[in-house]
């Protein structure tokens, strides 16, 4: 059930679209690994950007339901992480000096902190493409089952819907697991130095782009 509805906006709209094929000749066709549960395309003012349906389940590996929780990572590393609080390995203590990280299977990457505000709406609401368009899409915390981000085409076409799960964050000093089902943190590719620029919401209704400390660990939704 969608208990919050907190932004409207005049910004992306969203229609499915099937997984490219990426056989590799076997006839055995493209895996979860390599295509997610379901894929969403969202125009925006500077062009077309394809959201993967589900969340990374482990490196360069998508989960096989849109609903699904996932792994976390710390920013700059491949080891994924489960949802659990300790420091034990693969949990990093210093973060990583690197400037380009990109964990999603081939073909996919981290969206850019633009990207994700596109998405939210924190962009131009009149965006050329949503003047072209001429559709509107409305942006929900689901507080009950499936917990989560959803931002949803104003015809409610449900198999046009993007999931965002709130998966929780593993704390930066401790590792500690903390807000499971409360909190959504996803990592965008830009860095602003030791921080990377972060997607939150949480059930009381914010949605938000923050810096978040690299050695967080925070979910991944990867982009084409």
């Amino acid at each position: 059930m969608k208990t919050k509805f907190f932004y409207i906006f005049a910004a992306a709209a969203l229609v499915s679209v099937a997984c490219d094929d990426k056989n590799d000749g076997t006839d055995k066709g493209p895996t979860h690994a390599e295509c997610p549960a379901g894929e969403v395309k969202v125009a925006t003012s500077t062009g077309t950007l394809i959201w993967a349906g589900s969340n990374l389940t482990d490196y360069q590996t998508f989960a096989e339901n849109p609903t699904d929780a996932g792994c976390l990572f710390q920013w700059g590393y491949n080891d994924a992480l489960e949802r659990a609080s300790g420091t034990d390995t693969p949990w990093k203590t210093e973060a990583s000096e690197a400037t380009e990280w990109n964990p999603c299977p081939k073909g996919w990457r981290l969206p850019t902190k633009q990207e994700v505000m596109d998405l939210i709406g924190a962009s131009a609401a009149s965006s050329e493409a949503a003047v072209m368009d001429g559709t509107y899409t409305t942006l929900a915390i689901v507080t009950e089952s499936n917990k989560g981000l959803e931002a949803t085409p104003k015809s409610g076409d449900t198999t046009k819907v993007l999931h965002l799960t709130m998966s929780g964050q593993r704390g930066n000093s401790n590792g500690n697991y903390l807000y499971p089902d409360v909190r959504g943190y996803y990592w965008s590719s830009t860095v602003d130095g030791t921080a990377v620029s972060n997607l939150y919401f949480r059930d009381s209704g914010t949605c938000a782009m923050q810096n978040v400390n690299k050695l967080a660990g925070c979910s991944v939704r990867c982009v084409r």
